[in-house]
């Protein structure tokens, strides 16, 4: 055989091969077409109904078996975190 007769076999050879071991495979599924979903909605972030100088003078008193801690809430620097 010359070398291009011999070429022309070997890929005679692996296409059949390649036709063989596909046969043998099943096809993937298809991919299920999922509806969009809509965006979730923005979260909603607390506001005070208290004006600033009802939240004045508020503290926050937590007790430990260390002792008692108390924090002065500022209503000024952060309303929606005292409120």
């Amino acid at each position: 055989m010359n070398h291009r007769m011999g070429n022309v076999v070997s890929l005679a050879v692996c296409a059949a091969l390649g036709v063989v071991s596909l046969a043998g495979q099943a096809k993937p599924p298809n991919p299920v077409r999922q509806a969009k979903q809509a965006a979730p909605a923005p979260p909603v972030f607390f506001t005070t109904p208290l004006t600033t100088a009802q939240m004045t003078g508020k503290q926050a008193v937590i007790e430990t078996t260390a002792g008692r801690i108390v924090i002065d809430l500022l209503p000024a620097q952060a309303p929606n975190h005292v409120g």
